[in-house]
C-alpha cells in the first residue's frame, strides 16, 4: 500500500469511525485499509492480515483498538527509539498480551513471516517435525530463563 499524506489519512480515518469515538476496532480499521488499498491489493486478498498486523503493533495501550495518534506513529515512525521498536515487534507475536511468547505464538509468527524470513528460507519443503525442531531450537537459544516462554 502506498503510504497516504496526514491528511489522506485523516479524512479516512474519520469516514472509517463511524461512532465518532477517535478510535478504530478491528473491522474499522479493515474499511479504512480497504478504502485507501489499489484494485490489485484488493484482488491479493491480504487486506485481513495486514489489518491484523496494524492492529497488533500500532494498539500501544492494548485496549484492541487504534487511535489517530497510534495509527500515525505506526505508519510514519515518528521517532521512535529502538527499544520501542523491539517492544512492538514483541507485541506483534505476543497475541495474548500476557508479556510472553509461548510456541504457539512463536510458530504462528513464524508461519505468519513465511519464506520471507531468512531462517525459514525453506520453510515450504520441510515436514511439520522440522518446524516443530526449529521452534524449539528458538525457544531453547533465547529462553533466558527455562521457563518455556520468551520475555521481553
Amino acid at each position: 500500500m502506498a503510504q497516504p499524506s496526514k491528511e489522506e489519512l485523516k479524512e479516512a480515518f474519520k469516514k472509517a469511525d463511524e461512532a465518532g469515538t477517535g478510535k478504530l476496532n478491528f473491522n474499522q480499521l479493515k474499511s479504512l485499509m480497504l478504502a485507501m488499498a489499489s484494485d490489485e491489493q484488493k484482488a491479493e486478498g491480504v487486506i485481513e492480515q495486514i489489518a491484523e498486523l496494524i492492529m497488533k503493533m500500532a494498539d500501544i495501550n492494548g485496549d484492541k483498538m487504534v487511535d489517530y495518534e497510534e495509527l500515525v506513529k505506526f505508519i510514519y515512525d515518528e521517532e521512535t527509539d529502538p527499544k520501542e521498536k523491539m517492544r512492538e515487534a514483541f507485541r506483534l507475536c505476543d497475541t495474548d498480551r500476557d508479556g510472553f511468547i509461548c510456541k504457539k505464538e512463536l510458530a504462528e509468527f513464524l508461519k505468519l513471516a513465511g519464506d520471507e524470513t531468512e531462517f525459514l528460507k525453506h520453510a515450504g519443503d520441510e515436514t511439520g517435525d522440522e518446524s516443530k525442531l526449529k521452534i524449539v531450537v528458538m525457544m531453547a537459544l533465547f529462553d533466558q530463563d527455562g521457563d518455556g516462554k520468551l520475555s521481553y
